[in-house]
């Protein structure tokens, strides 16, 4: 079923491994940079508040109202609070740790979906180019949401083409796990509910592979280890039935009662709702009237340069080998049907890589075509990243075979263009996210024309730039002793005496503050006579502000 030759497949096994293991050295010894994001205030504390939903067999339902974050899954922040309570590390350093260890199980999974559709070299080419992406890299360790979604979206779509693409061997205990990682999705977000619709469109390809070849006509013989139409149908019916059983039991929300809430879910994220002022390329516009550039334009713009060469390759192919494939029928003079049949035996055979490519691209048309509501740059669309990642790889394998007689030069290109992207996301570390690429003018020149640090993961540097500051001015006989701060981050500063020193005071005005942090993010009127002592910054960009408001 494989697109493509297999190649060194052990070699390149080992390669990954290789690269594994030492991201798991990074993220343990770099899991503590990053500052806490907007949302892991509240998604803390709902971790929390739903591991005691579980612990008390439903009798706490505090989590079932907090805030809004009920209308997503608690399972990973539920994981999250259980390994915070054995108190190995600050709170939040452990919530970076975990969520930046199953990033790289998102990582494992994205190979093995690569190995399993193309070849081991396209699922490694796939890995490196994620790991090149400063927004993707950047949101491995504080997305409480998106980056668990991620995780699980891209296993599930891995079982599901494991199921209905794979080799046929122990297709039950696949249903089982695939339906299980369904329920994941779902139970982390409500926009897994499209996976169930690349089930049925697997289990109908699955349907003709075994239908086909017995037409007279064809050309092909029949796979006899092919489940039959009936075993396929109750493979997929199956597949379903584990994933809400799975879903109801990792999201209590739902559990009263699962199509009202789920349908509440959805009309949560509808046209209607979140009504945010936004900018892409410069442009500005309002979340509910998202442009239909909206997308490419931050793909190019956030995607790390080698992934959007390589991305733009592959929907070529894609439409060439369309094309090509209706030319040669046209020039056999071949009849509609026999068009038909030839298009759909080839859709088919090569079925694994329909259901990735349309997993990783149904939801873009979707969006676009439906005005869903998008902002914070592609966050919200961090889950079909690592598969178009996999279609850039299939497009790099290609390139990688026609300049296999420029073995030198290619090796040189390779290692520049390499280098300059692990180069361009350690210079903002830990602001990896915030990265524009050279195609948008770069950092620097980039930032005015684009969300940046929407998560306001600078001020946690602010926090220690303050303490630098308090420790200065203590050293100079001007101690403060309790000083007051106000952290202006917006709606969240009634709790963001998380990042501070136990000795500080929260407060959430400015005639109470002595001191004051403004991340970049959100407009704040300085007060007259506050003097800027310190910014952080990167490439030039501001990320945060912090000013002494103290009064005469």
């Amino acid at each position: 079923m494989s697109v493509l030759p297999q190649g060194n497949t052990l070699l390149f096994d080992r390669l990954f491994l290789s690269l594994m293991a030492l991201m798991v050295v990074i993220v343990a010894t770099t899991a503590g940079d990053y500052g806490i994001s907007v949302d892991e205030f509240l998604f803390d504390v709902y971790g929390v508040k739903s591991l005691q939903y579980y612990a008390t067999f439903g009798a706490d339902r505090s989590s079932l109202d907090w805030y809004d974050d009920y209308l997503y899954g608690p399972w990973f922040h539920i994981i999250v609070a259980w390994l915070q309570s054995f108190n190995w590390l600050p709170t939040f350093e452990m919530r970076h740790l975990a969520t930046g260890m199953l990033s790289l199980v998102g990582l494992v999974g994205t190979f093995l979906l690569g190995r399993m559709v193309f070849n081991a070299r396209v699922g490694l080419v796939a890995v490196c180019l994620l790991l090149l992406t400063g927004n993707y890299y950047g949101h491995m360790f504080n997305s409480p949401v998106d980056a668990p979604f991620t995780v699980a979206m891209t296993w599930a779509t891995l079982g599901i083409v494991a199921v209905f693409a794979g080799n046929g061997r122990r297709l039950w205990l696949k249903a089982a796990a695939c339906g299980f990682l369904i329920g994941l999705s779902v139970a982390s977000r409500v926009g897994g509910l499209m996976l169930p619709l690349y089930v049925a469109g697997g289990a109908v390809l699955l349907i003709l592979a075994y239908v086909l070849p017995r037409f007279t006509w064809s050309i092909k013989q029949a796979d006899p280890s092919l489940p039959t139409p009936l075993k396929t149908s109750v493979l997929a019916l199956g597949v379903l039935v584990v994933a809400a059983l799975s879903t109801w039991c990792l999201w209590p929300w739902i559990q009263d009662d699962p199509l009202g809430t789920l349908s509440l879910a959805l009309g949560h994220f509808g046209k209607r709702m979140l009504d945010y002022s936004s900018v892409v390329w410069g442009i500005p516009f309002r979340t509910i009237e998202l442009p239909w550039f909206y997308i490419p334009l931050n793909f190019i713009a956030r995607l790390a340069e080698p992934f959007t060469v390589f991305l733009g390759l592959a929907l070529i192919r894609m439409l060439y080998l369309a094309v090509l494939g209706l030319a040669k029928s046209i020039d056999r003079r071949d009849r509609v049907p026999e068009i038909a049949f030839n298009l759909t035996a080839n859709i088919v055979e090569n079925r694994g890589a329909v259901i990735l490519a349309t997993a990783g691209l149904f939801p873009l048309v979707y969006i676009v075509i439906s005005g869903a509501i998008i902002y914070d740059g592609i966050r919200h669309i961090l889950f079909v990243v690592p598969l178009l990642a996999l279609l850039a790889g299939w497009a790099a394998e290609i390139v990688w075979k026609r300049l296999a007689c420029w073995p030198v030069p290619s090796a040189v290109l390779g290692g520049a263009v390499i280098g300059y992207g692990l180069w361009a996301i350690f210079v903002l570390h830990p602001n990896e996210y915030i990265r524009i690429t050279a195609f948008a003018g770069g950092t620097k020149a980039g930032a005015p024309l684009f969300e940046t640090d929407y998560w306001a993961n600078g001020t946690a540097e602010a926090v220690d730039r303050l303490k630098d500051y308090l420790d200065f001015e203590a050293a100079n006989g001007r101690e403060v002793k309790e000083p007051r701060v106000l952290v202006k981050i917006a709606y969240r500063e009634f709790i963001a005496d998380a990042m501070m020193p136990k000795n500080w005071k929260n407060v959430g005005t400015t005639q109470e503050a002595q001191f004051a942090i403004a991340p970049t993010r959100w407009d704040w009127d300085v007060p007259k006579g506050a003097r800027l002592i310190a910014t952080v910054s990167r490439q030039g960009v501001a990320l945060a502000h912090v000013y002494d408001i103290r009064r005469p």
